[in-house]
């Protein structure tokens, strides 16, 4: 079981009409993680949940021009499966899949001075495929210092935006990147404590504009760096 913080730094690029766009955010986090381990082969469950979610200010320029202000929140929920080979200690290398899904919500619009009215929602959901290493160093005692990097490949996405009830963007490639290390103290055989920091991108390349309903309509390109820590409790049983 995990406790921490993240925080998100979410960056937009609308490159036909030079719109970008810029927030940070910082959320309170839950993680849950189980592993079964057996001689050959092991396989495991983790979890992320936003506990809390910042409202911040966004702010979306062209040219480096201020056009518009508003709201964001954004709640990133990610549960992940896998199975691996214990080839080392420090070199378990593991597949699986990702679920995850992104939800903003933007309101408290300031375009180009004027307030304008109004609550959009955007999910992004997907399915992706996971390839991951992990491994420990047990040093002294009871330390044991801790690993990991993964690498997510999208496999389904779907976006849903209130704004565009209906649109499907064309293009959805993307990938992320993580890595985490950690250090954990044994207090019993069956308790340890622990923290561990993480950092990592989210990146999607955006669609083409696509036309809908008498327009044209985009899913930006976008990146969501982030990074934070946890302190832990493991229990085995």
């Amino acid at each position: 079981i995990n406790l921490g913080v993240e925080q998100l730094e979410y960056e937009e690029d609308a490159s036909d009409k030079n719109l970008t766009s810029h927030s940070t955010m910082r959320n309170l986090i839950l993680g849950v993680e189980g592993i079964k381990r057996w001689d050959h082969v092991f396989a495991g469950i983790k979890m992320v949940i936003p506990v809390t979610a910042e409202e911040v200010e966004e702010m979306w320029t062209i040219a480096g021009q201020t056009f518009q202000i508003n709201q964001l929140q954004i709640n990133w929920t990610r549960a992940d499966s896998y199975i691996g080979y214990p080839l080392k200690t420090w070199f378990n290398p593991y597949a699986g899949l990702r679920w995850s899904q992104n939800e903003q919500e933007r309101k408290n619009f300031l375009t180009l001075g004027n307030p304008v009215a109004g609550t959009i929602k955007e999910t992004i959901t997907s399915w992706s495929l996971l390839l991951g290493v992990r491994g420990n160093e047990h040093f002294k005692n009871r330390w044991n210092l801790l690993y990991a990097i993964e690498y997510f490949l999208p496999a389904y996405v779907k976006v849903a935006n209130t704004s565009t009830p209906g649109f499907e963007a064309r293009n959805k490639d993307g990938y992320t990147l993580e890595a985490k290390a950690g250090l954990e103290y044994a207090y019993l055989e069956s308790l340890s404590f622990g923290f561990q920091v993480f950092a990592g991108r989210m990146h999607w390349n955006g669609s083409e504009r696509t036309p809908f309903l008498g327009g044209f309509v985009l899913w930006p390109a976008n990146d969501t760096d982030y990074l934070g820590g946890m302190l832990s409790i493991t229990l085995k049983f």
